[in-house]
């Protein structure tokens, strides 16, 4: 295999799944996001996806070009670029691929990765600190035709319509990129578009999923399925660990399985439990048993709910 092939086939097949896990990442973000109130939020959001496209845009130039040993230097040349719009322009050519909703966000993901994401670093705009937040809460004002608040005390909630309509404009750029490099590979008889089963790419590229509403409801009905079980063996040892008093309502406590701000402001709140709690030591030693059916077996389970003698906490590490 000459290196150029070898190059097509593993080193951009690893490139596809790094796209996939920028544009995961980016997606999950937005699914995160409560509100658009914090400029961190979008940034994390617009940088995952900007990165992501951007790849994926590359890949398919390079699976295109017929490239030598003479003219590889100047076609990476090529390659230098942080501008979404002229990579997609130079991957689409004449075709009618996308519609004014998907280049719209291309040109915010080229704004925001060619300045944006630096202006903070610069005296000459101090006043006009949130540009990306601007442009991102524009763009689903103008398509979806609401009116965003914002602000911290009436800020607009990331609704599922919304969540659906960003994933619905990214999934259209990025899964015909996507076909793009597919296509190119098969023409080749390389294997660039191979992506590991279950990973995040997976989702993205094979699935084609780009929002969070399936794994959504994959948590609620495991999580409904846990508590009506009955008598397993399991669920009955971890019912026989005395509950902390979290002050909050079972709706609240809930969201922190999805949501990782959730999940900060209860851990917090769990330390100050912990604050109360007799021996921690013996208690972390049971939770690592919680999920883990390596380190507990099923003969390790009493009736009574108890761990044998000869299972359980640090002794079986």
């Amino acid at each position: 295999m000459d290196k150029v092939t070898f190059w097509k086939t593993f080193n951009l097949c690893k490139e596809v799944s790094v796209a996939g896990n920028f544009i995961y990442n980016g997606i999950k973000t937005f699914d995160d996001i409560e509100s658009f109130c914090f400029e961190d939020e979008i940034f994390e959001f617009l940088y995952n996806i900007a990165v992501g496209i951007e790849r994926l845009a590359k890949i398919v130039l390079v699976l295109r070009e017929d490239i030598t040993d003479d003219t590889v230097e100047g076609f990476e040349k090529t390659l230098i670029t942080h501008n979404h719009l002229d990579l997609i322009k130079r991957v689409i050519g004449d075709t009618k691929v996308f519609e004014s909703v998907h280049f719209d966000l291309l040109n915010i993901l080229t704004n925001f990765y060619k300045t944006y994401r630096y202006d903070r670093f610069s005296l000459r705009d101090v006043q006009n600190g949130d540009k990306e937040k601007q442009a991102i809460t524009a763009y689903i004002e103008k398509y979806l035709g609401i009116e965003i608040d914002s602000e911290l005390i009436l800020s607009t909630p990331n609704d599922h319509r919304i969540k659906k309509f960003i994933g619905r404009s990214i999934g259209k750029i990025v899964s015909y990129l996507y076909n793009q490099i597919e296509e190119s590979a098969r023409e080749k008889g390389v294997f660039t578009y191979e992506v590991r089963t279950y990973s995040k790419a997976y989702k993205i590229f094979i699935k084609k999923e780009f929002d969070f509403y399936h794994e959504d409801v994959l948590w609620k009905e495991v999580l409904v399925f846990c508590l009506n079980k009955g008598s397993d063996k399991y669920l009955e040892l971890y019912k026989s660990l005395p509950p902390l008093g979290f002050d909050e309502s079972i709706p609240c406590l809930v969201k922190t399985f999805r949501n990782d701000t959730c999940r900060q402001m209860h851990t917090d709140m769990l330390d100050t439990l912990y604050e109360d709690v007799h021996d921690k030591t013996e208690r972390l030693a049971f939770l690592d048993i919680v999920g883990d059916d390596f380190m507990l077996a099923e003969e390790d389970v009493l009736e009574s709910g108890e761990i044998s003698e000869q299972g359980g906490g640090e002794e079986r590490r």
